[in-house]
């Protein structure tokens, strides 16, 4: 989400291929088998079902480390200005909400839409987490809107409040919600590996919920969607320190453009669950 994501090859792909969501383009031919994932190992650390009534303020901020009565991301060239009341729950479910309503934020610019994230991260530079951590698994149960511009996603980023490393555990446009956007930013920007990116796209994906899920340990990164793994990195630049977990649904920027006429708004990105996974030290 941070940088404009550049297609790329991740080391050790196995294709793809996704359970229960279609047949999709098929592997390629020297792909590994399709691995369907195990249970998360370890222990349950962190969960959110978001059955109760409101967001639960000690473990999310509705705003980045740099709000001021709201935020955005200026680097994505992003056209909505994130605020608290576009963020809610209701029938168990996260909604996060984008509208096309005209606002003048706080850093001196004027954003024709009104949208909704959650961060598990710092609410000053460089303050305390509410939830970070080093190595685990995480899985998030989603439903994207369609539409063009709208731009769903649920991303880990450093503790430290350093931009990378990032890791982008799905990305859905509503240009293509059939399409499913898995990324790694290293923190070493001159990596070979700077915005490694790979696509699963099945025309089953974009109509209904989809299961999407993170394994990261020492020296790996896998992505599984709907149970079946899909991509991995490996090697020194995969991340040892904290990070914190987001989601949001942007509008506009680099990676969907902006909305078009028949865009329709308000639109929904729904969130059934967030849970995060260790195993004991």
């Amino acid at each position: 989400m941070v940088a404009a994501c550049v297609a790329g090859l991740v080391v050790g792909s196995v294709g793809w291929v996704s359970a229960g969501a279609g047949s999709g383009p098929g592997p390629s031919p020297d792909a590994a088998p399709v691995t369907t994932v195990a249970p998360p190992p370890g222990q349950l650390v962190f969960a959110d079902e978001f059955d109760s009534d409101a967001l639960d303020g000690t473990k999310w901020s509705t705003c980045h480390w740099w709000n001021d009565n709201g935020c955005t991301i200026i680097t994505n060239d992003e056209l909505e200005w994130y605020v608290p009341e576009q963020v809610g729950l209701a029938d168990g479910h996260l909604n996060l909400t984008v509208d096309r309503r005209g606002i003048d934020g706080t850093n001196g610019n004027r954003y024709e839409y009104v949208s909704g994230m959650i961060s598990s991260g710092p609410r000053v530079f460089q303050g305390p987490s509410s939830f970070s951590f080093t190595y685990g698994t995480i899985e998030a149960r989603v439903f994207a809107p369609r539409g063009n511009g709208h731009w769903a996603a649920i991303w880990l980023l450093a503790a430290s409040c350093n931009h990378v490393p990032e890791i982008d555990i799905v990305e859905i446009v509503g240009n293509d919600p059939n399409e499913m956007i898995m990324s790694f930013h290293p923190a070493d920007e001159t990596s070979e590996r700077v915005s490694n990116q790979i696509r699963l796209s099945d025309e089953e994906l974009g109509d209904g919920w989809v299961d999407v899920r993170v394994d990261w340990t020492p020296g790996a990164i896998v992505w599984s969607i709907n149970g079946v793994e899909q991509a991995r990195v490996e090697g020194a630049d995969v991340p040892a320190e904290p990070m914190y977990v987001i989601a949001n649904l942007a509008e506009g920027g680099t990676l969907p453009g902006p909305p078009s006429a028949d865009t329709v708004f308000p639109a929904t990105f729904q969130v059934d669950y967030i849970r995060v996974w260790q195993e004991a030290p």
